[in-house]
């Protein structure tokens, strides 16, 4: 696991972030994104050019429960989220939210930030186990762990 400060990743891409409300209908993903956001999971799409990057956040407790914090839990690809990091941050650093736990990857050294955790295990159901950047029906968001 990484402990990961976005909002002092450099993006020099203009995007817009969306809430789920204001989000395409035709989504491929709409309905992941409905049930988490009913499972109390923060929900942004992220706008470039027309297209549309969707992201799930869940609420995490680190540091002994004295940091709040969110984890990454669903997006298509974990390169997306390097992508757009830097306007991922400001958009919950102004909601006081200055940190976002992801899945190490070789990737996350492109973010600023340091390791937390050397491994965790995610319990998944079905044959194939979960990307970095999906853990959207992992334990993890549906008991908190």
């Amino acid at each position: 696991m990484f402990l990961s400060f976005p909002v002092l990743s450099r993006s020099a891409e203009r995007v817009r972030i969306l809430p789920l409300a204001a989000a395409p209908r035709e989504l491929a993903e709409r309905t992941l994104l409905e049930e988490h956001a009913a499972l109390g999971c923060k929900v942004i799409v992220v706008e470039k050019a027309g297209e549309h990057f969707p992201f799930v956040f869940a609420p995490h407790q680190i540091l002994r429960r004295s940091m709040s914090t969110l984890i990454l839990t669903y997006c298509r690809d974990f390169a997306d989220y390097v992508r757009f990091a830097g306007a991922i941050g400001r958009y919950f650093l102004m909601r006081g939210i200055p940190s976002i736990v992801v899945d190490s990857d070789p990737r996350v050294w492109e973010l600023t930030g340091m390791p937390i955790e050397r491994a965790r295990r995610y319990y998944a159901r079905g044959p194939h186990p979960p990307r970095n950047g999906d853990i959207a029906y992992t334990e993890f968001v549906f008991l908190g762990t």
